[in-house]
């Protein structure tokens, strides 16, 4: 992560607790992502939190399934007036 912009020290986040959460059944982030995290991950908890991992269970194989449904619902209303403006072009 050569290429990252230093921020600022976080002010203190002492008490606060962090869960990394991995969604079942979907891959494992890129080599770069994962730096990120772990790097976002050393940041909170030089700044005072509690990291740490949380397996889901099983009951939250469908959440990406539900978000997309959302997204999906929420860009439709989100964009309908520029559909309704500019469709014909």
């Amino acid at each position: 992560m050569s290429h990252a912009v230093p921020s600022p020290p976080y002010d203190s986040l002492a008490g606060v607790r962090i869960a990394l959460c991995p969604l079942p059944h979907t891959p494992a982030p890129g080599p770069d992502a994962q730096a990120a995290l772990q790097h976002a991950a050393q940041r909170l908890e030089t700044a005072g939190a509690s990291v740490f991992s949380l397996e889901l269970g099983d009951d939250f194989g469908a959440l990406v399934e539900h978000q997309e449904t959302i997204l999906a619902y929420e860009a439709t209303r989100a964009l309908a007036s520029e559909w309704a403006r500019f469709a014909d072009r």
